[in-house]
């Protein structure tokens, strides 16, 4: 006989355990992990390196313009550039940009991954995003089912929370391993290395990320007490009542 049994603890843990898998898709699918601070033309220009820069002039009806493509963010799956359109004589006077359009897109395929260590990252998220994705699944269920194989479903479903944030914290710590790459020093400039960003900032991406690794432990912590809420005395004396309907606090 199923009994659906919501307590406070038990929903909270199920509501953590759905909002911890949006946090971090969202996470990896925005680009905002690394963004250079300063985006004047000038700035770009100087941190930029001959094999990446992209330079091409074109002749309008007025003074020559000077098109110039340089990245502005990275992101896991995702990267951004920005294309300056400027006039000569006023870069030389006053840095003035008359034009910046910004586009981002898809990393297509894992070879463009600028570096071995930011591989390992992508594929540790997303394996540890996968488990938690399935869990969140299960949680939705735990309203009506209490044990898997005669384990306790709480108890299982924490532990495999557990196990999927030490995934994705390894991947995390791999991350800032990566940052003496081209396409890095490229973004932050020269004094970009392992573990120094250069002249960029980390960005509100990486922060979700990092902040929805932590609700990950803190979930597999609050799995035993949505078990202790939902095999409480209280719960056994209102299925001794006849109820199959249980809401406790």
């Amino acid at each position: 006989m199923s009994y659906l049994i919501v307590t406070c603890r038990s929903l909270l843990w199920m509501l953590v355990s759905i909002g911890i898998v949006a946090m971090h898709v969202f996470a990896l699918i925005t680009p905002e992990w690394l963004h250079r601070q300063d985006k004047s033309f000038l700035s770009a220009l100087v941190s930029s390196t001959p094999s990446t820069t992209t330079l091409n002039v074109t002749q309008s009806n007025g003074p020559d313009s000077i098109i110039f493509r340089q990245s502005s963010a990275l992101g896991l799956l995702t990267r951004c550039s920005e294309t300056y359109s400027v006039n000569p004589a006023i870069v030389l006077a006053a840095d003035g940009v008359a034009n910046i359009t910004e586009d981002c897109e898809w990393i297509r395929n894992f070879s463009e991954l600028p570096i071995w260590l930011w591989k390992v990252t992508v594929v540790f998220y997303c394996l540890g995003v996968v488990i938690l994705a399935l869990v969140g699944v299960i949680a939705v269920f735990s309203l009506c089912f209490k044990s898997i194989c005669r384990k306790s479903l709480f108890t299982v479903c924490g532990l495999v929370q557990a196990i999927a944030g030490l995934i994705i914290l390894l991947g995390l710590v791999m991350y800032p391993a990566g940052w003496g790459s081209d396409a890095v020093v490229e973004l932050c400039g020269s004094d970009a290395a392992p573990f120094q960003f250069g002249s960029c900032s980390l960005g509100w991406s990486f922060f979700v990320a990092a902040a929805a690794t932590v609700l990950t432990f803190a979930c597999a912590v609050l799995s035993v007490q949505a078990e202790i809420a939902t095999a409480s005395d209280d719960v056994q004396d209102e299925i001794l009542k006849g109820k199959y309907v249980i809401c406790l606090p």
